[in-house]
């Protein structure tokens, strides 16, 4: 099937990416900025620029495409909800989707038969204990009413008789990569994690592999259309969350954030964090869909299951044999093809010719004018599937690099898993944590941009 994709670069959009792509779709994707959308992907796909908050696509954009999953908008939670932020929030969502949906109209009778259109659990607002199926009713609040335009702009598609038409009313993302979790968890790891508020709000959460996977059943159901709650069965209160992310870095926590004071720092966007949403699955129960994490406690777990590690993964669709590329990356001089010039990369020593279980590598690197050693240790050698290179000695208190390959599509997934720790600790997560992060992404950005440069795209 050839896909659409609206907002294919945030934290749902790559990783659905690569789902449909190892299910077997072929992928187009709508972006505001190709160029950047290019070098954030690393798969095969077609990309078209369009800024939809601006203009209607246009029919190249809809070729031969038979289902649209629209998941662009603005971050509700990156900046405070003045005038302008709430009306970027807005029309992000409400004008792009009308836009998106006149481009389809515009189409005649080759239209996409199927749109997947995200959509909040804001759509109920503040509803107590009050337990919320798709069935229930609108709620009340800014972003009631923003969900509440958005739906109604994407099902304006369903009533031309454009496509069917599915709204994914989706919840609290629980992932390491974004969202709330990778901003609150250097809090809690140090134990000073608090509940907001009452702490007796309901939080409808989700885990970041359970959205990816209701995704894709629903956009493999024939019949099913309409609002589906993207969220896992077993909603907590704030203060249950508390305390089980808590337990996860064994610390017990006590504080809590009036609501006054968050109402006072937050304004409007208090909403956010404050509203009572207890929602349940029904319709993702009745098509049968299974959850991998149904549980908090096993969601967290599965989150944090390398602390107090952080991580890094990246993948890279080359379009060469898995011969050829594993044969290239064996080679420990390629490293430095691989390697910004920033970095001063050079090895000193190899124990092999070649990268095997058990050789060592030994390389000078430069980190913001800091000369130093960095040891290696290959383990975990398999030839034309993976390998894992260990820190020895370096800057870092671990490092421990995966290399996958997998044979997929006429080419080659490349993948890097990367679990790192740094010195002091939580402090030095805490304080140097995101510095870091970004280091390694330009490392890896640069990397990716060199393979392209060697085999092409």
């Amino acid at each position: 099937m050839k896909i659409l994709v609206t907002g294919g670069t945030g934290l749902i959009g790559q990783k659905l990416l690569v789902r449909l792509f190892r299910d077997g779709h072929d992928l187009v994707l709508l972006s505001r900025n190709k160029k950047g959308a290019s070098k954030a992907l690393g798969l095969p796909c077609q990309i078209f620029e369009c800024d939809l908050t601006q203009q209607v696509p246009g029919p190249e954009v809809f070729s031969g495409v038979e289902a649209v999953i629209h998941l662009a908008g603005e971050s509700i939670a990156t900046a405070y909800w003045s005038s302008v932020q709430k009306k970027k929030i807005y029309d992000s969502r409400v004008i792009g989707t009308d836009h998106l949906v006149q481009g389809m109209r515009q189409l005649g009778i080759r239209r996409p038969q199927l749109m997947l259109s995200a959509s909040a659990i804001g759509f109920y607002g503040n509803r107590g204990d009050e337990v919320l199926t798709e069935i229930a009713s609108l709620g009340k609040g800014f972003l009631a009413e923003v969900c509440r335009d958005w739906e109604a702009k994407a099902n304006l598609a369903s009533e031309a008789g454009v496509c069917r038409v599915i709204n994914m009313r989706i919840g609290i993302v629980l992932a390491s990569e974004g969202g709330a979790l990778p901003k609150m968890s250097p809090l809690f790891s140090v134990g000073l994690g608090a509940s907001l508020g009452m702490g007796n709000q309901w939080m409808s959460w989700v885990h970041i592999d359970d959205v990816i996977e209701a995704f894709s059943f629903v956009l493999k159901n024939k019949t099913i259309q309409g609002p589906v709650n993207v969220v896992a069965p077993q909603p907590v209160t704030n203060s249950h969350f508390t305390k089980i992310l808590s337990s996860v870095f064994h610390k017990t926590s006590v504080l809590s954030a009036p609501t006054r004071v968050l109402k006072l720092a937050l304004g409007e966007m208090s909403e956010t964090i404050l509203s009572s949403t207890r929602v349940l699955p029904v319709q993702l129960d009745l098509i049968g869909m299974q959850f991998s994490y149904s549980t908090l406690d096993r969601a967290l777990s599965n989150i944090f299951s390398d602390y107090p590690n952080q991580s890094f993964e990246a993948l890279q669709f080359i379009e060469k044999p898995i011969s050829t590329i594993f044969q290239f990356f064996q080679d420990p001089k390629n490293l430095e093809k691989l390697t910004p010039p920033w970095l001063h990369f050079k090895i000193i020593s190899q124990s092999s010719e070649t990268i095997q279980s058990g050789t060592e590598i030994i390389y000078r690197i430069r980190v913001h004018g800091i000369d130093m050693t960095w040891k290696t240790l290959i383990h975990d050698f398999k030839p034309n599937e993976s390998f894992a290179d260990e820190q020895i000695k370096g800057p870092y208190s671990k490092w421990y690099h995966i290399h996958s390959f997998e044979s997929l599509r006429m080419g080659t997934l490349v993948g890097d898993s990367v679990s790192y720790r740094l010195p002091l600790g939580g402090v030095g997560k805490i304080f140097a944590g995101r510095w870091v992060k970004k280091d390694i992404e330009k490392i890896f950005s640069f990397r990716k941009a060199e393979i392209i440069k060697l085999f092409g795209v």
